[in-house]
């Protein structure tokens, strides 16, 4: 895929979320199944009791992954710092830091994203419901890379990868909303063939018009982008889960070298 295309499928999403913020939030209130399994498997692995803990959450939202840390581990200390262009959500009032950040378009800078983002080396650093959003495996490369920055050596990055398709519902939304998105969105014949297997546009409810670019993730990517990562990290744990049918995300755990 082209930059110049990546880029375009990033203004659409972005459009999507300015348009969509105060209804998107509302549905986006609790935990995922997969957090717990993660944390579980941290806790198993010793990072909970070093506290305090300092964590990052990339395309954070609404904050919702730091009410989580506070509400399942209430004896713990954590200073999350969150990072989202989401200046319209309805943020959680949470002792937290915020940095209001378009980090999809920031890939494409020649400043790298991680001297973009305003936080410390964390002993955590989690990217969750995001990667989907972006166009192409090389950039989804650099963003894992940015996390990988800014850990501290010997702390762990959690990422979650969207694989839709494993719903027959949520396969059937797609391919009907993407057919539509195709002949509503200004969109190049060259465009349309550039797109990699994988990438759909979904909508939002009955929301007429308005389309996301999201991409449903394979087994294959998810081995590939561990691999690019393995001479700077290992994987702890990788696993499903979400959803009815606890298969909607896979989760890759890594722990920086």
């Amino acid at each position: 895929m082209n930059e110049a295309l990546a880029k375009k499928l990033c203004d659409i999403t972005n459009t999507f979320y300015r348009e969509n913020a105060a209804s998107f939030s509302a549905t986006r209130k609790s935990p995922w199944n997969g957090w717990r399994t993660s944390m579980t498997l941290l806790a198993e692995r010793g990072l909970i009791n070093s506290v305090p803990l300092t964590v990052l959450d990339l395309a954070s939202g609404n904050m919702r992954f730091a009410a989580f840390l506070a509400s399942e581990y209430p004896e713990n200390s954590f200073t999350v710092y969150g990072v989202d262009d989401c200046i319209d959500l309805n943020i959680a009032a949470l002792h937290v830091h915020f940095q209001n950040l378009d980090i999809i378009n920031h890939v494409f800078d020649d400043t790298s994203l991680a001297e973009r983002i305003d936080a410390p080396l964390c002993d955590l650093s989690v990217c969750f419901g995001f990667m989907h959003h972006i166009p192409s495996q090389n950039n989804r490369a650099l963003v894992l890379e940015a996390l990988l920055d800014k850990t501290k050596q010997g702390g762990y990055v959690v990422i979650s990868f969207w694989m839709f398709m494993n719903n027959e519902t949520l396969a059937k939304k797609a391919h009907l909303t993407h057919k539509q998105a195709l002949n509503t969105l200004p969109l190049q014949s060259e465009d349309i063939a550039e797109l990699d297997e994988g990438d759909f546009f979904l909508g939002w409810k009955d929301t007429s018009g308005s389309y996301r670019y999201c991409h449903n993730f394979s087994n294959a990517e998810i081995d590939d982008l561990a691999e690019l990562m393995r001479s700077r990290a290992s994987v702890t744990a990788r696993f499903f889960a979400d959803g009815r049918t606890d298969n909607l995300n896979a989760y890759l755990i890594l722990q920086k070298n």
